[in-house]
C-alpha cells in the first residue's frame, strides 16, 4: 500500500508533462516544487516504510504459500 501511494503521487504530481524520472533521487527532487525541502525527507520515509511493509509482509505470504502446498497443518508451528 505504501510503495502504491508512492508511485501514485509520482503520476499525480508528472501527469502530462512529459518528464522522465529514472531513480527515487529524481522523484525526490522533483516533488521539491510541492513539498519544499522536506520532499527529500518524505520521499526517504515513504521508501523506508516501503521496504519495512515488503520485509514484514513477503515471508507471511510465502509461508502461506507454502502450507497450502504442502497441505502442512498450522498447528504444527506454534509456539505455544
Amino acid at each position: 500500500m505504501i510503495t502504491l501511494a508512492i508511485i501514485s503521487i509520482a503520476a499525480t504530481a508528472f501527469f502530462g508533462k512529459g518528464l522522465s524520472l529514472n531513480n527515487a533521487g529524481e522523484l525526490a527532487l522533483s516533488l521539491e516544487p510541492l513539498f519544499d525541502r522536506g520532499a527529500r525527507y518524505l520521499m526517504a520515509l515513504g521508501l523506508l516504510a516501503a521496504g519495512l511493509s515488503l520485509a514484514l509482509t513477503a515471508p507471511l505470504a510465502a509461508a502461506y504459500a507454502l502450507q497450502g502446498l504442502l497441505t502442512l497443518n498450522a498447528t504444527q508451528f506454534r509456539l505455544t
